[in-house]
């Protein structure tokens, strides 16, 4: 019976192979490294600010990011409900034809796990880059993106897409603290 049992677990561990088959998806940009803290918890250490990450034909890198109450633009001035966390976005067009640099391809995720979508109007408010025309193929562009956040709420990290109608490629993460 033993005998068996180790002629089975011998088959099913040799079918198996370490190789990628070429069915493979692509590996990911930046899946981030796998960590355990001193508590025993597992973390994935991801990018942060100052770090480039790709998603798509994009790379994407945070330069800064503060916080205000209020925001003022050519026309208006925003109060936020709570805090607005302005993240401070360099984005370069990697691809092989001129693409939208896309606010809506940014998600903001807080300590506790929620999720946040930008503020549009604080965001048009702030942001002077190239934002309503395409990028060209190797064109740069530095964008400012509100989130308005209660104050209970401290900012964690932010997801990077540009592709908002797949699933591919899937959005990079950029720590902000």
């Amino acid at each position: 019976m033993l005998a068996g049992c180790i002629t089975f677990v011998a088959v099913l561990s040799s079918t198996g192979t370490n190789t990628p088959s070429t069915d493979d998806p692509a590996p990911r940009e930046n899946p981030g490294t796998q960590t355990t803290t001193a508590t025993g918890t597992s973390e994935v250490d991801i990018p942060g600010v100052g770090d480039e990450v790709t998603a798509g034909d994009f790379a994407y890198t945070v330069t800064d990011h503060t916080t205000a109450t209020e925001v003022t633009g050519s026309f208006d001035t925003f109060i936020a409900d709570g805090r607005y966390v302005i993240v401070h976005i360099t984005a370069t067009n990697n691809g092989t034809e001129p693409d939208y640099f896309e606010n809506h391809g940014i998600t903001l995720y807080d300590t506790g796990g929620r999720q946040f979508d930008h503020d549009s109007d604080a965001t048009i408010a702030l942001d002077e880059g190239p934002s309503l025309g395409k990028m060209n193929p190797g064109e740069t562009g530095e964008f400012t993106v509100a989130f308005d956040l209660p104050d209970d709420s401290d900012p964690e990290r932010i997801t990077v897409t540009n592709d908002l109608w797949s699933d591919e490629p899937e959005p990079a993460p950029i720590a902000l603290n």
